[in-house]
Order: structure tokens, then sequence, then C-alpha cells
């Protein structure tokens, strides 16, 4: 391959990048604060250095959080005091997940657009709750920021296990240490899913091994113990951490007991996989006949081996693991979409081309989801000017309320109306209601300063309220 050849594969390489980075940018600048950010926002108004910040971390590690890093990440993008640099930062994390699920493909090349552009749509696609979790700011410490932590540590594992020496071996564990309680302690099926794959990684290299003549006790090396122990040390922090506690004791544990409640779940969760991933299961199920077909799994070692055939089996794994409790949202299997994304690229990636059909199976997803995108982003950018409008016409009727009285009750704003609605922003999950008391009516009275607000819906607001 001539030199200009290879730096225009760089070049398209990294203007996909940059494609990525500014599709999200947008979206992020179009969304604002909302609901939980204002409750953070008010509280930080009495944050005056880092110490602070790590305070009130502390205290929401004993009394409800334990996402300890992704929490002191969050509050830092809030201390900021401006929006855009967490819009910045969040895009950029983004397109850093694009390519941590990259460098998770086996079969690719150097500079491998289409593998790029095949994860940024697919991430567009079937990323779980997008607005909550890669938009909303407050969302994306336990998701956007998590998955980052947690892939970036299996990346980070599996790239030690395929060194024969390390070279700073000593940095190279304190590091894996360090990635991997940042890992442990970002999200509680997800971390287990991440300590699930490196795992299984490391019992494949010692099967492959043995498979060699080399030994067991010869292929364990201290930077594996440090891995496991590190991610086991950040999980047990997360879930048993005093703030978990105190969550446990008011989750709605649901109707059932027992098997009964843990039959339940299985069920609510298969009905939420289908809702969720059912077309990306029905190409991840082609593709697995058709690799089958081909021959490409000769042995179990072979499938064994395979990322693809590891990554989907954590993925289900880590959806199921919630049996034990009622899954509260959907946010849950989050983690799960990526780990069914990476799936789904090393299983088409692994595809014998030789056949046409085969070719045109390869490009037919990428192409139907590009079309898909071009009208979905269109559409969805307009509803989210529209909610951003609605936001800051609302935001102006409360700032003018603060400032007309210091103890100003009884104000009324507009919901938003429901034409908007969309997978991209978490507004309508969290509107205010006609219930000043409501918590999330608390927050914006927390930062407004306001005693008492209710909403209620814009056409009743235009006819009763708004010349009042």
């Amino acid at each position: 391959m001539s030199d200009g050849t290879k730096q225009s594969k760089k070049a398209l390489f990294i203007g996909a990048l940059i494609l990525a980075f500014l599709s999200v940018a947008l979206y992020n600048f179009l969304t604002p604060y909302l609901s939980d950010d204002l409750f953070y926002l008010a509280q930080l108004r009495e944050a005056h250095s880092l110490t602070d910040l790590l305070r009130f971390n502390a205290r929401e590690y004993i009394t409800n959080n334990c996402r300890f890093v992704d929490q002191f990440l969050m509050r830092l993008m809030f201390w900021f005091g401006n929006k855009a640099y967490s819009n910045i930062i969040n895009s950029a994390v983004f397109a850093g997940l694009i390519l941590l699920i990259f460098q998770n493909v086996r079969t690719k090349k150097k500079y491998d657009t289409f593998v790029i552009l095949m994860i940024f749509l697919l991430l567009w696609k079937y990323l779980v709750d997008f607005g909550d979790t890669v938009l909303w700011v407050a969302g994306t410490a336990g998701y956007l920021y998590g998955i980052m932590w947690i892939l970036g540590f299996v990346t980070y594992y599996r790239s030690l296990l395929n060194r024969p020496q390390l070279k700073r071996p000593v940095l190279s564990v304190i590091l894996l240490i360090l990635l991997g309680i940042a890992a442990g302690m970002a999200n509680e099926n997800t971390s287990g899913g991440g300590f699930l794959l490196i795992l299984i990684f490391t019992l494949n290299k010692i099967a492959n091994n043995r498979q060699c003549g080399i030994k067991i006790r010869d292929s364990i090396r201290p930077y594996m113990i440090a891995g496991h122990l590190s991610i086991l040390l950040g999980l047990g922090l997360l879930v048993l951490g005093p703030g978990a506690q105190s969550r446990k004791e008011v989750v709605d544990r649901g109707t059932y007991e027992g098997i009964t409640a843990i039959a339940s779940h299985i069920y609510k969760i298969t009905l939420s996989i289908r809702e969720l991933f059912l077309s990306l299961l029905v190409m991840i199920a082609a593709l697995i006949l058709i690799l089958a077909i081909q021959k490409k799994w000769k042995s179990f070692s072979d499938l064994r081996n395979d990322p693809g055939i590891v990554f989907l089996t954590v993925a289900v794994i880590v959806c199921y693991v919630m049996a034990v409790i009622e899954p509260a949202s959907n946010r849950v299997y989050f983690g799960a979409s990526v780990f069914f994304i990476i799936a789904f690229v090393n299983l088409l990636q692994e595809m014998d081309l030789s056949e046409q059909y085969c070719r045109f199976l390869k490009y037919l997803p990428v192409t139907l989801l590009a079309l898909w995108f071009v009208f979905a982003y269109l559409e969805n950018a307009v509803n989210l000017a529209r909610i951003l409008r609605e936001e800051n016409e609302r935001c102006a009727i409360l700032e003018q309320a603060a400032d007309e009285n210091d103890f100003y009750q009884d104000v009324v704003v507009p919901q938003y109306r429901p034409d908007w609605e969309n997978p991209y922003t978490t507004a309508y999950k969290n509107d205010m209601t006609n219930d000043a008391t409501y918590w999330i009516n608390t927050f914006y009275e927390g930062y407004y300063g306001i005693n008492g607000i209710n909403a209620v819906p814009y056409e009743e607001w235009e006819k009763e309220w708004k010349d009042k």
C-alpha cells in the first residue's frame, strides 16, 4: 500500500471520529440542565474547592450513591460553571467509547473506517436511553463515564495478555489497579460484566498456553491477579458501601418474593431485551448461523476464543443478573447494549466474504442504519431545539419570579408539549408536575429559591396562566 493510500485511509478514519464527536456535540448543546442537574448545581454553590467536592461526594457515598469516581467527575462538570465544558467533554468521551469498541474488534484493519462507522451507527441506534445516559449531565455519571472505565480496563487488560513481556511491569500493574478500582465502582451489573470478561479472557489464555505445553502456574502473571482483585475491590466498595445499603431499603421489591420473584424478574427482563434489542439480536443470530455454515468454529477452542461469542455471552449474563432485584428502568441494560454491539461487530467482521451474498449481507446493515440515522438525527435535532426553547422560556419565568420575591408562592409553569418527545432527551421522564412537593419540582425550587412551583399541561397554562 502506497503512502498516499495510507494517509487517505487515516484521514477518513479521523474524519469518521470527528463526525461522531460533532454529531453528539450538537445534541449535547441542545440539551439543557434538567431535574437532577439543578439539584447538583444548587448544592455546588457551596463548593469553593476540590476538597468541598470530595466532601459532597463522601456524603453521597454514605447516604445514597456509591459510584464515587463517576459522581466526582460529574460534580466537576457542574463545578466548571459552564455547560459548554461538559458538552465538549461528553462528546469526546463518546468518541473515546467508539475507539475502545474498535480496539475490542479482533478482525479489522489499522484504519478501518467501515468498522468505525458501523460502531457509530450502532451506538446511536441501540444505546439504551441515549438521552438519559449520554446527553443528560447527571445521567452520564453512572453510564457513559462508567462504561468508559469498564471497557478501558478490559481493553488495557487484554492488551497486557497479548504481550509476552511487560516493559514497565510495576507501572503497568499500578495503572491496571487504578483502572480496575474505577471500573469496579462504575456500575453494579456492568462492572460485574467487566470482571467476567477479564476472567474469561484469562482462562482462555491459560487454556491456550496449556495446549502449547505451558503449565498453569507458569501462565499466571502478577498483573492478572492484580487486575482481578482490583475490579473486585471496586465492585465491593460499590455494592457493599453504606449508600448502596441505604438505597436497598427504599427499593420497591415488587409483588412477589423468593423464587416467584426471580421468575417474574426473568420474564420482565426477557420482555425488555425484546423491546430494546430484538432487531440487533436477529442480526446476531443470522451472523452466528452464517459463521457456523462457513465452519468458522471447528472446535470448542475456536468458539471460546471468539471475542464476539465472549461479549455476547457476557451481555446476556449482565441482563439476567438483574433477576435478583426488580429492574428499576431500562438504563440498567446500558452496559449490555455496548457488549451486544461489540459482539455484533466482531461476528460481522469474521464473516468470509468470498461469496457475493456475504458481501451484500456485510454492507446491508450499515447502509440501512445510515439511512435511518439521517432522518432520525435531523428530526430529533429539531425536537431537541424545541424542547430547549421551552425550557429556556420557563426558566425565564422562574428567574423573574425569584427576582420579584425572595419567597415567591405558587409559580405556575407549562409542562413540555408532548409532540416533541423522543429517545434523545430525558426531559419528559423528568418533567415537573402539578405538585410542588414532587421531587423534581423541589429541585427547581431549590435552584431558583422559590417556595412553590407547579407545572400544568401547556394548553392549560397558555389559557389560564400565561398572561398572569
